[in-house]
C-alpha cells in the first residue's frame, strides 16, 4: 500500500459497505452477512495499516468513517484534513529515506568487506573492475559474444546467504541475450566457455548499483552466482 494512496484505499474499502454502522456496543460479534462483510474489510484495513507500521488513533479513525457515512458535519476542514496527510506523508518520506541510506550503508560495507576477504579463497581471480570469479568447470569451444543468445543454469545469493532466484529450482534453464543481463554477468559470460560452471562474485556496481531492484536485491548489494553456461546460440546462426 503506497502511502499517497493511504487516503483513497481507506475511502474506496469503506464505500463498498456500511462499515462501521453507529453502534454504542463497545463490543460486537458479527453475526450476520452484513456484520461479517463489514468486520472484514476492518480487519483488512487495520492489517495494512499496520504493515506500514502507522500510529493511528483507532477511535478516531472509526470516528471518521462514521461521521463520513452518516453526512454529519465534519470535525475537521477540508483544509486541515489536506494538511495532516501532507504532513504525515512528508514525515514517512523522510522517515523511508533515512532507512533507505542506512540500507545502503550497510550492504556496501558487507559487499566490500565479503569481496575483501573472499579474494583471497584459492581459485579467485580478481578482475581489474572488481569482478571476482572462480573456475569451477572448464568448458569446451567458443566464448559467447554480446549479441548471442546462451541457456544457462544459475542460482544467485546474497552475501548473507539468501537465495534470491535459482533456475536449479525451478527445473529449468533459462535463455537470454548476452547483452540483456547485468554488466557483471556480461564479461564473465564473454570469457566462459560451453559447459563451463563459475562462481561469481559480481560488486554492486556491476549488478543493480545504487538503487537495487527491490525485493531481496536492495541497494548497493554484492551478488553470488553459481552458473553453468549450458549452450551458446550465435546470433549468425539465427533464421
Amino acid at each position: 500500500m503506497k502511502l499517497r494512496n493511504l487516503s483513497l484505499i481507506v475511502v474506496g474499502m469503506l464505500a463498498t459497505s456500511t462499515v462501521f454502522a453507529a453502534s454504542s456496543q463497545a463490543s460486537m460479534t458479527p453475526k450476520t452477512q452484513q456484520d461479517q462483510l463489514s468486520y472484514t474489510i476492518g480487519v483488512d484495513l487495520g492489517k495494512n495499516l499496520k504493515s506500514q507500521n502507522l500510529s493511528i488513533n483507532a477511535d478516531m479513525l472509526a470516528e471518521g468513517v462514521k461521521d463520513a457515512l452518516a453526512g454529519s458535519k465534519l470535525k475537521l476542514t477540508d483544509t486541515q484534513m489536506k494538511t495532516a496527510l501532507q504532513n504525515f506523508q512528508q514525515k514517512m518520506a523522510k522517515k523511508q529515506q533515512e532507512e533507505f541510506k542506512q540500507v545502503s550503508e550497510d550492504n556496501a560495507k558487507a559487499g566490500a568487506d565479503f569481496l575483501a576477504k573472499n579474494k583471497k579463497e584459492k581459485g579467485v581471480v580478481v578482475l581489474p573492475n572488481g569482478l571476482q570469479y572462480k573456475v569451477v568447470k572448464a568448458g569446451n569451444g567458443t566464448p559467447p559474444k554480446a549479441n548471442d543468445s546462451v541457456t544457462v543454469d544459475y542460482e544467485g545469493k546474497l552475501v548473507n546467504g539468501q537465495v534470491f532466484d535459482s533456475t536449479y529450482k525451478r527445473g529449468k534453464p533459462a535463455t537470454f541475450k548476452v547483452s540483456q543481463v547485468i554488466s557483471g554477468w556480461q564479461q564473465a559470460l564473454k570469457m566462459m566457455k560451453p559447459g563451463a560452471e563459475w562462481m561469481l562474485y559480481i560488486p554492486s556496481d556491476l549488478a543493480y548499483g545504487k538503487q537495487g531492484v527491490g525485493g531481496p536485491i536492495g541497494p548497493n548489494e554484492t551478488l553470488i552466482f553459481k552458473v553453468h553456461l549450458i549452450s551458446v546460440n550465435p546470433a549468425s546462426a539465427k533464421s
